[in-house]
């Protein structure tokens, strides 16, 4: 398509989290096949790192740091500066297609001519668990009530777009069934991904080098979570995973590196008893990533509600760790022979997955080779951007 690409996201960037880390490498393809594209976010950014598209930002009035999803007075402030910088944006680069990321950018592109709304996830699942901040679910009557909320904001959001991408196959089957009418204009567009740098997972001194440098016994078996501390993500499931494995595995580890306040995870630990075995460290950037990819001996890839896409889980698929992948968290993706999918979204089936793949030896060679392939063939630059061009012509058409 000819004509500059303005993409709006209306958060920190660039930061160690899933969706910024989608969006840099979505655009970092395209930039590199050619496309002109822009973005524009947030005032602040949540790590050090530069791009080959220019990055626009909005002004920093509100001082808004925070790098955690949800609502928040001062993120309100933020996106109304986004609106702002959004007008100056939209003079300066001159763009053929507004592309707007994940709800709030999509709210403040609304009245743009050319707009493709790029879902990121759905709200009629994940809103509910936003009302909670220690792990649990909402009360049932507050899930349903927020649940209806965010399938009706989900909706408006879906018809107004002149094209939708959705980042997972689930999350396109919940968007036709949400707006039945908007089926040809809603497509899913699998972000692309690279192999990213581990050190030798043959070499065992690599491996106790980067254990030593993390503080872990070299003769842990360490399971490693990476992201976010949202409730969504099931992490509370995960410590209680900990707790049922730790009586059959002496030597267990959970290391979570995350750039997420671990306050309400190792109070969580402290009360399933497990509160030793956790390791957790910060999450900054592309070094620390390798370190802890390096020292795990699998990673954990829960998910509470089904529809948008874990970037750690591919991240971790292309750097050769054998991942432990609770069924939400598979978002459709073609990936049961490349990783072990646990039996249900809890500690317990979790735990069970853990068992299985550390009584199977030969499965983790094949699990490495077989997600690895999974990632080169799926997502890749060209698969991506065969999709991604399709919805721009949808989008113009």
């Amino acid at each position: 398509m000819n004509g500059p690409i303005l993409h709006v996201a209306a958060l920190p960037f660039p930061s160690p989290q899933g969706t910024q880390a989608a969006i840099a490498s979505m655009l970092e393809v395209l930039s590199s096949a050619g496309h002109d594209v822009h973005l524009l976010c947030y005032a602040h950014a949540g790590s050090d790192q530069s791009f080959s598209f220019p990055l626009h930002r909005a002004s920093d009035l509100a001082r808004f740091r925070s790098l955690r999803s949800g609502v928040s007075p001062r993120k309100l402030i933020a996106d109304a500066e986004l609106a702002a910088a959004l007008r100056k944006c939209l003079a300066r680069v001159k763009p053929k297609v507004v592309v707007a990321h994940h709800v709030e950018a999509a709210m403040v592109t609304s009245r743009c001519a050319r707009r493709v709304f790029f879902a990121h996830t759905g709200l009629a699942g994940e809103l509910p668990m936003y009302a909670s901040y220690d792990g649990e679910p909402p009360p049932k009557p507050a899930r349903s009530l927020m649940s209806r909320a965010g399938a009706l904001l989900d909706a408006t959001l879906v018809k107004r777009a002149h094209a939708v991408g959705a980042v997972s196959p689930v999350l396109t089957r919940q968007l036709h069934e949400l707006v039945p009418s908007a089926r040809e204009r809603v497509r899913c567009v699998l972000p692309p991904w690279q192999s990213g740098e581990r050190l030798s997972p043959i070499d065992r001194f690599a491996v106790e080098r980067a254990r030593l440098a993390l503080g872990i016994p070299p003769d842990s078996y360490v399971w490693l979570y990476t992201g976010n501390l949202d409730a969504y993500q099931g992490w509370i499931e995960l410590i209680r995973a900990l707790a049922i494995a730790q009586a059959l595995v002496p030597h267990l580890v959970l290391l979570v590196a995350t750039a997420s306040d671990p306050k309400p995870l190792l109070t969580e630990a402290e009360r399933a008893g497990v509160r030793g075995r956790v390791l957790v460290r910060p999450l900054l950037g592309e070094t620390e990533r390798a370190l802890v990819h390096t020292a795990a001996d699998a990673v954990a890839v829960p998910r509470m509600v089904s529809g948008g896409l874990p970037i750690k889980l591919l991240d971790a698929m292309a750097r050769g760790v054998p991942c432990i992948v609770t069924p939400s968290a598979c978002a459709g993706l073609p990936v049961e022979e490349c990783v072990v999918v646990a039996k249900r979204d809890d500690g317990e089936a979790m735990a069970a997955a853990l068992l299985a793949l550390m009584e199977n030896p030969e499965w983790r060679g094949t699990l490495i080779r077989d997600s690895a392939e999974y990632v080169r063939a799926h997502h890749s630059p060209a698969a991506f951007l065969r999709a991604f061009e399709g919805l721009m012509e949808l989008a113009v058409s």
